[in-house]
């Protein structure tokens, strides 16, 4: 069952490991003891190797007579839906931005991090069942994203 309580106690634990990790990288390009290429170099590593093959390892087990993808879509682009409109909305009124700034605000507010951060988040908190939910999304995440976006 995918429930997580929301006090203190429940959540840094899992979100605690996550920033401490982004501190230890943060410090380490500060130092100096990595560089630019090498930093460039891993995050190359995880974007273009280490994520396609989680998400190619976790979609090609997910049995979807289970995990309803239109259920989980819905509930996702329900609120991505209510975010975008709100920023575009406000955005249009904002001086200086204009109809396509208010788009490309949305766009900004509501494209997340879910393929860094996300998949490990989900996976941290929910376990494989989690993954599954949060590959489903990346599944057709951005191009849905690109989409109402031009089209905006």
């Amino acid at each position: 069952m995918l429930y997580v309580s929301g006090s203190a106690n429940t959540l840094l634990p899992i979100i605690a490991p996550v920033f401490l990790l982004i501190a230890c990288g943060y410090f380490a390009a500060k130092g100096k003891v990595i560089g630019p290429d090498a930093t460039k170099g891993l995050n190359d590593f995880a974007l273009y190797f280490c994520i396609p093959a989680l998400l190619f390892r976790t979609m090609q087990a997910v049995d979807l007579s289970v995990v309803s993808p239109t259920g989980v879509w819905a509930a996702y682009y329900l609120a991505i839906g209510a975010v975008w409109l709100i920023v575009a909305l406000v955005g249009r009124r904002l001086p200086g931005l204009g109809g396509a700034g208010g788009a490309a605000a949305a766009f900004a507010s509501s494209f997340g991090n879910i393929g860094m951060m996300g998949l490990s988040l989900a996976w941290l908190v929910y376990g494989e069942e989690g993954l599954v939910i949060a590959a489903i999304i990346i599944s057709v995440h951005a191009a849905i994203h690109w989409l109402v976006c031009t089209l905006w």
